[in-house]
């Protein structure tokens, strides 16, 4: 699922409130499947699995949100929010750069599904910040990957952050 949503962060609270705008269906093993045809089953799936009561609602849901794009400056300033919630609320963040090693976070949610008209709410429990540090060889060398060449990274979770969201 591909979301469109708006956020609201709140440092100081700490709360991140999420409103989906709508998504979209995909299916990466089939790129070329018709996204209609993807749309019309999932929302099917939606509706028989809260047939019973109209809405329904899922818990423990978590997903990764990547920071990675630097040259996005919407990115970077969200970035940066969630850098300072995550140096407020994190005892271990002082260990690292964040502007620089905060590349993702896990969003721990609960939703909530209206069969009627498919929406899904989105509530944000608690998130846990994903430190991102270069491979290095023992004499202090950054490690690429042998087939791309590109920089090889591992990630370190942060302890989670519970959010005050309604």
């Amino acid at each position: 699922l591909e979301f469109r949503e708006q956020w609201i962060l709140s440092p100081g609270r700490p709360s991140i409130q999420k409103t989906v705008r709508g998504y979209t269906v995909h299916d990466h093993q089939d790129p070329r499947a018709d996204k209609d045809s993807l749309q019309s089953e999932f929302e099917k799936l939606l509706r028989y699995s809260v047939q019973v009561r109209g809405t329904g609602r899922f818990s423990e849901i978590s997903s990764e949100f990547m920071l990675m794009e630097p040259v996005d400056t919407v990115l970077e300033a969200l970035q940066k929010e969630l850098a300072g919630l995550v140096e407020r609320y994190s005892a271990s963040s002082s260990h690292y750069d964040l502007p620089q090693q905060l590349l993702s976070v896990d969003f721990h949610e609960e939703w909530t599904v209206d069969a009627v008209s498919c929406t899904i709410s989105k509530r944000v429990l608690a998130m846990t910040p994903e430190i991102w540090q270069r491979r290095e060889t023992t004499d202090g060398q950054p490690v690429d990957d042998r087939e791309t060449g590109l920089p090889v990274y591992y990630k370190v979770k942060l302890e989670r952050i519970p959010l005050r969201n309604p």
